[in-house]
């Protein structure tokens, strides 16, 4: 017998073990029945070692891994089908191994975004309507195709990235607290990204565009949460100095030498 098959009867005695265990301490809880089920996974691992094996290992993996979440769904939970959210997504891993290289280029990031934001839509109206909870899986999957067109080109990828989650966080605020627009504060974090990009190498330059920012962050929260009260203008006072500092210290004693 060959060294790489011994996995199935080692696999076969910690089963027993197990399920020994579980009938010796706690009888009415088959709780070994989800340790043996991934365990089974282990052996498969051997269709590697042959012809095309990691597309025939993807295959039946992603199949065994759905199973297991079908049968621990129906012991659980019968009356909520919960597999349906998780299946759609392990599908994409034998997908990606069939298609080989083409995985990797925009085309096939576009249509398994595509694919992915209407099944789920599809599930949000039919299963749970009353929040539009697509909103998550849609921003998660759209960096797929965002960093395949654009991940060596860091400034675009920067820009096209931070405009993405503006636009999630503003959805989000509208949908879940109208009332209190904290977006802001993580929208003028995620803008320091592509400036830092941009300006970084230009000192003086971002001293300005950032002061600029913050002046414009420090009147927006000001105006949104306290209009009565005037406070904005000390931290601009105080920022200011950062674009003075780097003109005079820096580029004026640059100039004299």
């Amino acid at each position: 017998m060959k060294v790489e098959y011994h996995a199935f009867p080692f696999t076969f005695v910690l089963i027993v073990i197990l399920v020994l265990i579980n009938s010796l301490t706690t009888p009415s809880e088959w709780w070994a029945l989800y340790p043996t089920l991934f365990l089974l996974l282990g052996p498969l691992s051997l269709l590697l070692k042959r012809k095309n094996g990691y597309i025939l290992y993807s295959i039946t993996m992603s199949g065994a891994i759905i199973a297991i979440l079908f049968i621990i769904n129906i012991i659980e939970s019968p009356d909520y089908l919960w597999i349906m959210y998780a299946w759609f997504p392990i599908i994409w891993w034998p997908l990606s191994a069939i298609v080989g290289r083409t995985a990797a280029k925009p085309f096939f990031a576009i249509v398994a975004a595509i694919a992915t934001i209407a099944y789920y839509t599809v599930l949000n109206m039919y299963m749970e309507p009353g929040f539009p909870w697509a909103i998550f899986p849609t921003f998660a999957v759209l960096w797929w195709p965002l960093s395949v067109a654009y991940a060596k080109k860091h400034f675009r990828f920067s820009v096209l990235g931070t405009t993405l989650l503006t636009v999630f966080l503003i959805v989000l605020n509208v949908l879940t607290t109208p009332e209190t627009p904290w977006s802001i504060y993580p929208i003028f974090a995620v803008l320091w990204w592509p400036l830092s990009i941009k300006f970084g190498p230009k000192p003086f330059a971002f001293s300005i565009i950032t002061t600029l920012l913050f002046s414009i962050f420090f009147i927006t929260v000001n105006v949104l949460t306290s209009p009565q009260t005037v406070w904005a203008v000390y931290p601009i006072f105080a920022i200011l100095w950062w674009p003075l500092s780097m003109y005079f210290f820096y580029y004026k004693k640059r100039a004299a030498r």
